[in-house]
């Protein structure tokens, strides 16, 4: 059995750092609002004008009135491209420094956050499991995709053996594949931006992107020689289970959740989708049996208005049992703490209340 694991910001988020985009833009706003520079001054006034869509920065990047801006719109994006993601890099760079676990405990935290993933493939269905054949444990892998830039679930899972056990979980011993950091991380350079040419409003600025690969993840990635896009795919390509967490699913990825559907929702052989919710604000209740469901029927339409290429497939033909949607842990305090991260947030985060101070 294949177990693929799809870490989004979320992820982050609940180590304690504040990595949303919104955090930065706000320091973003701050340190350059005042700047001396025309381009960045306009990218500042438009951001501020509209704050409510810089939830999902890259598609509100997409969506800047470039053409707008001045007399010469590429020489706009550029100034604004440049500025902002190099600031975006640097803030990372600074809140991901608070969260750090020393190399001796690393093999304590590797195992702990195994042991929880591998725990959670108690959700499957029975069918789903006998399919997987989860009595024999020398067939299981666990592969990881992480879509932030940070280091956080490397220095969690430290330098990787080819294989390790588990006590009490499993007999045998499973193995685990090298964290597939799909855009990039800190230390190698970030792939930001959209997912397709299409998602940029601006015609000018969408025809140099689709030419050069600039800001469109896929083109951007294959111009820069970056492999661990399409390593990444085939890990999900051949996982049995998907587990997903702090995952927005948001139209700057639309190909990796096309890919997501075909997996899941394939009339073959297809894996199981547990998707476990992460949210700082809802109400333990929120995910009783009934919203659970809801959840769940609401998540495979996001997945379909994704299938593009399967467009024939009917949204009511697909298997509900397929999608697995986790209600929340009895944890008053941490009730989506399904990876046990709040340990590792007491434990290795440092508090940050002055680290973005410029």
């Amino acid at each position: 059995m294949n177990i693929c694991v799809l870490i989004g910001n979320g992820f982050d988020l609940a180590l304690g750092l504040k990595t949303g985009y919104r955090d930065f833009i706000a320091e973003y706003l701050k340190t350059h609002r005042e700047s001396d520079n025309p381009d960045i001054k306009w990218l500042c006034e438009t951001i501020s004008a509209d704050l409510t869509t810089w939830g999902d920065a890259e598609m509100a990047f997409g969506k800047l009135p470039f053409d707008e801006a001045r007399q010469h719109p590429i020489e706009t994006y550029m100034a604004a491209e440049e500025s902002f993601s190099v600031s975006f890099h640097e803030y990372l760079l600074r809140e991901s420094s608070r969260f750090q676990v020393p190399t001796e405990e690393r093999e304590k935290t590797r195992i702990q956050l195994l042991r929880h993933i591998c725990e959670l493939t108690n959700y499957m269905t029975s069918g789903h499991k006998a399919k997987c054949r989860l009595v024999n444990a020398s067939e299981v892998s666990v592969s990881f995709l992480d879509f932030n830039y940070t280091d956080t679930l490397r220095q969690i899972l430290g330098d990787l053996p080819a294989t390790v056990s588990i006590d009490g979980l499993m007999t045998g011993q499973i193995k685990i594949e090298p964290v597939c950091h799909v855009h990039g991380t800190l230390d190698s350079g970030v792939l930001f931006g959209v997912d397709t040419p299409d998602q940029i409003s601006s015609q000018p600025v969408r025809d140099y992107c689709a030419r050069t690969g600039e800001t469109v993840k896929p083109r951007g990635a294959e111009a820069a020689g970056f492999t661990e896009r399409s390593s990444g795919a085939g890990l999900l390509n051949s996982a049995n289970v998907v587990i997903t967490f702090g995952l927005s699913f948001g139209k700057s990825d639309t190909s990796w959740w096309r890919q997501l559907w075909d997996r899941v929702f394939s009339s073959g052989s297809y894996a199981q989708l547990i998707i476990c919710p992460y949210s700082l604000k809802r109400p333990v209740q929120i995910l009783g049996n009934r919203m659970v469901r809801i959840y769940a029927e609401e998540k495979k339409k996001v997945f379909h208005s994704f299938a593009g290429k399967n467009e024939n497939i009917q949204l009511e033909g697909a298997m509900s049992d397929r999608i697995i949607a986790l209600q929340p842990l009895q944890d008053e305090q941490n009730p989506y703490d399904y990876f046990h991260l709040s340990t590792l947030r007491e434990k290795y985060t440092k508090r940050g209340d002055d680290i973005h101070e410029p």
